[in-house]
């Protein structure tokens, strides 16, 4: 194929569309130079509704700091250095739908492992909905602010116009 026609190009080109499977795995780090794509359009969708607040969710999590143990970063290519994150068993009673068990398939010839996996992607739309929530409290919060400095300067315009007819204006 002419790398220089037109179409879509694939460096790799894998299907799994089984449920619990993959279209790739990898032990170690993967780079990727351009960006991730997930489907989206409307037309692939049903049941679309508005989404519950977040931010009383979200305050629930517990975000930790951890390093994986040497064996299984030396068994799966798991980061050396610091991570933060989350446990996935406690994400889980928050967000079930976020968290996956998954079956860790070391290198070969090494029993494979059950674990569970966090979809941290699929927390970006719930950060963004409880953005939108602390916006709009923001907003309300400004608004109620703007009121009461009004309210005040009305009660201040007040006390120095009785201040000024009781003759104790500041001299």
């Amino acid at each position: 194929m002419n790398p220089a026609g037109g179409g879509t190009h694939f460096g790799i080109y894998s299907t799994a569309t089984k449920a619990g499977s993959y279209g790739g795995y990898f032990l170690g780090d993967v780079y990727v130079s351009g960006v991730f794509t997930n489907p989206s359009d409307l037309k692939l969708k049903e049941g679309v509704l508005p989404t519950d607040r977040m931010t009383d969710k979200l305050m629930a999590l517990e975000v930790r700091d951890y390093n994986f143990k040497r064996s299984y970063s030396e068994e799966f290519g798991f980061p050396r250095e610091r991570q933060t994150g989350f446990i996935a068993q406690e994400l889980e009673k928050v967000f079930p739908h976020l968290v996956k068990d998954e079956i860790l398939q070391p290198a070969e010839g090494r029993a494979s492992q059950s674990s569970k996996g966090v979809n941290y992607i699929g927390l970006v739309p719930i950060l963004t909905k409880a953005l939108q929530e602390q916006n709009e409290e923001i907003q309300k919060l400004k608004e109620e602010l703007k009121a009461h400095k009004e309210e005040a300067k009305l009660y201040q315009d007040r006390l120095a116009k009785l201040e000024k007819v009781m003759g104790w204006e500041e001299r």
